[in-house]
């Protein structure tokens, strides 16, 4: 099974507690370097694939996502992802 470069395959999501501002707004981004995954666009906290993943090579992937707000001063989260590659049954 072969996932295509560019592919969505999760989106991670922070949520504000506590009082803020109603403009608030979070910035995602991958913690180190991971050759197989990219975020394009930064609010959205969508994660794409930067190469073909092929579930025969690897077929569990773990990574960290960093959230910060843009408020003052700024709140910072972390949470680690784990995707596993499953097998299509059609």
């Amino acid at each position: 099974m072969l996932i295509a470069v560019g592919t969505r395959v999760v989106t991670v999501m922070a949520r504000l507690e506590g009082e803020h501002n109603e403009e608030a707004k979070i910035k995602y981004r991958l913690i180190g370097s991971h050759p197989a995954f990219m975020m394009n666009e930064s609010y959205t906290g969508d994660i794409y694939t930067r190469t073909v993943l092929d579930r025969e090579t690897e077929e569990y992937f773990l990574y960290t996502v960093e959230a910060v707000d843009n408020q003052a001063p700024p709140r910072t989260g972390y949470v680690t992802v784990g995707d596993r590659l499953q097998p299509l049954h059609c």
